[in-house]
Formats: C-alpha cells, structure tokens, sequence
C-alpha cells in the first residue's frame, strides 16, 4: 500500500537500544508503553519486545492494555490505579493494577474469581503528589495485601518528580529506600522495587534498584540518549500531492499570514493540525527567517526535510494539509515524500505506521489490524493479514 502520510517505526534500531540499555544494568528493564508506546503502536511494539526478553510492561490504562491484549499476551503493569468499573476486566485479561488504598484491596477482593490470587503493585508517594499511598501508611496496606487470599504483593513502586535532578532524586530515593527496609523489618520480602525512569537511570545505578521503567530512552530520545549510543527508532512522512508556483506578494495560507517575498515553488502535503502537526503562524519572510534562526541558536530542528534538505513549512498548518517551500528542491513533483519533525506521543494514532525490519518494510499496524508489507489494507480479506500466533 503507498500511504499518503505514515509513520516509520524501525525495529532494527528499537532492538538495539533495548539491548543497549540491559547491557547497562543488572535490573530488570520494564519498556514503557504507554501513549501508544509514545507514537510507535504499543501491541506490535510490545510483541517484539517481548520476544526480545522483556518481561513485563508499563501502561498508563485499562484502555492502553485491552489494546495491547489484541497481539500479546505479555504481562502488562497499570501505572494508574483502574476505576472501579474497571476492575472486572483488570481481572478478567489478568492485568497488573496499581494499588494506592485499603479501599481498592477490598474492591478487588469482592470481585475475586477463579482468576485469583491476581498480582499487584503498590504505589508509594515520596515527592510528587499526584498518586500513591503515604510512607508513613505504606508498611500497613503493604501487610494488608499480603494477608490477602485474593491479591499477592508483586512489587512496590514510587514515581520521582524531576527525574534528572540528583539532589531532589536523592530525597525522594531515601524516602522510599526507608520504606524498603520497614517492609523488610515487617518480614514483606520478595517483592521487586522500582523507582526508576530515563532521566533518573543515567544518574547511575544508585537508582535502579530491582527494576528500571524506560520509556523515552528505549526510543531513542532524551537527555543521555547520545552519551548511550542509542538510536532514532521514528519518523513521520507525508508525500506531496500538489505542486504549484506563486508569484511574489502572493498569499498562502489562511489568513493570508504569509506574504511570498519572491517567485516560489511550492508543495502541499496532506497532514495538519489533526494529526498532530502543529506550526505556528508565519506572518512575514522575516518573522519566519527569525523563527529558523532562534532554533538554530536554541539546537532545534527544522519541521520539515526532502532528501534529508530542511525545507520551510509557509502559512499555517490547516487541518489536514501543510504548505512546503520546495523552490531549492530540484523537479519537485506529487508523490514526493517530505519527512516531517512532531511530538512522536501527540501525533494522531490513525495514522498507519510501517515496521521496518533489516532496512525493509515488514509489516504495517493500521486500524487496528496487522498487514503483510505488500498488502492493500483496503481489502479486508484475510490473506492480507499476517498470522497472529507467528508474526513477529
């Protein structure tokens, strides 16, 4: 299928930074896959990685996992504990919730079946304030869960605020390591403990503990993914579907916000707003030339590149189409593909994404579905879908 706008998600490169980042630690690594594995497409993502070694995987919610129980079987953890309506599938496709009170115990006690004793993980607040039980009332709802007949006590965890700062990691570590050790003295052992995130694993091993959660770093993104050797595993493409010359003076866009300064060649690409592709408005050549010069002082990237050549984004970006400066691209024309640069985890979930495997297409996740590289996903008959149980 030849898409006019996909993503690129290159399984070579997300392989190697797993391997990377487990050669660089004797904990456990937990991938996070949350957001739709930040833009890559959680189930064929957690699928792979499992076959990998991966044991366990970080979720922010029951929706994230039920999606994710579509291609693997994999052992899933909720980060956020699950509303209480929530509970029966928690149990019923065997997920691992995240515990903060006495209340939710009870909950998922009364909803015990054949499924049980369903593991779970405690969450202790040391410093954020957003979610987790006390310190002080840890140890409590820790032996509370134990004397469960229903629940077992798989892991305890807690969440740091600014993960790459060390002195305020530091505090919040000591924090929960004196949790560790009053549930060691009240004999609740056995149990994996994890603090850890990207920012706060490159602060050293002091943070590991038993277990790291990675998210940004396993995709090869974030402060220390440079210094780690670890790889781009992402890219958003669009081709062109219109080419057109304006004249100088000419307005492009709406809101007539940008003026053509001279004679221009210029591409449309049918991506916007709605999905994810954002741009701000682009009033004059020398606002928009003020624009590329403070992103180049402050080390950011341009949005846009053909043939690995950065090419300006003119106007604002529509809905569903953006405006490309093509006039320095030689014999541009439609079909050309345009690399453009967005927030991986904000761009829009339909939007089909490609696996590439050895440098070559392997399979696409689009709708909801898995298809063979070579197949037309228009056609919904199932030779076009590639075997669940073998895939990957």
């Amino acid at each position: 299928m030849k898409w006019s706008s996909w993503i690129e998600v290159n399984l070579d490169s997300l392989a190697h930074n797993y391997k990377q980042l487990v050669s660089l630690t004797t904990a456990e690594l937990c991938p996070v896959v949350k957001s739709d594995a930040y833009g890559h497409g959680a189930p064929v993502v957690v699928r792979f990685l499992h076959r990998l070694g991966a044991k366990l995987f970080a979720v922010s919610s029951v929706e994230e996992a039920l999606t994710i129980r579509e291609l693997s079987q994999a052992p899933l953890l909720l980060l956020t504990p699950p509303l209480h309506e929530q509970i029966p599938l928690v149990i019923k496709h065997r997920l691992i919730p995240t515990i903060e009170s006495a209340e939710q115990v009870s909950l998922f006690e009364r909803a015990a079946d054949k499924h049980f004793p369903l593991p779970v993980h405690l969450k202790v607040d040391t410093g954020l304030g957003r979610l987790g039980i006390k310190p002080n009332d840890a140890v409590a709802l820790g032996e509370r869960i134990a004397r469960s007949a229903k629940l077992q006590l798989a892991g305890v965890f807690t969440h740091f605020a600014e993960g790459s700062s060390s002195s305020r990691t530091a505090r919040q570590l000591r924090t929960f390591l004196a949790v560790k050790e009053a549930f060691a003295q009240a004999g609740l052992n056995n149990l994996i403990w994890h603090a850890a995130n990207s920012a706060a694993f490159c602060l050293g091993p002091h943070t590991h503990l038993d277990m790291v959660r990675i998210g940004t770093l396993l995709y090869g993104q974030g402060k220390g993914a440079d210094e780690l050797q670890l790889k781009e595993t992402w890219a958003l493409y669009a081709k062109v579907i219109s080419v057109r010359r304006i004249s100088a003076g000419s307005s492009v866009g709406y809101g007539g916000t940008y003026k053509a300064h001279r004679d221009m060649l210029v591409g449309v690409v049918p991506i916007g707003y709605s999905d994810g592709f954002t741009m701000e408005p682009q009033s004059t050549p020398a606002v928009q030339t003020a624009r590329v010069v403070s992103r180049i002082v402050k080390g950011e990237k341009p949005q846009a590149f053909v043939d690995g050549q950065p090419v300006a984004v003119v106007g604002k970006a529509a809905m569903n189409l953006t405006i490309l400066d093509l006039s320095a691209v030689p014999h541009p024309s439609p079909g050309l593909p345009v690399r453009l640069i967005a927030r991986r985890a904000s761009i829009n979930r339909d939007l089909p994404k490609v696996y590439l495997k050895d440098g070559k297409p392997y399979c696409t996740w689009w709708n909801g579905r898995l298809y063979h590289p070579s197949a037309q996903p228009f056609d919904r008959t199932h030779s076009n879908l590639y075997d669940r149980v073998r895939m990957l």
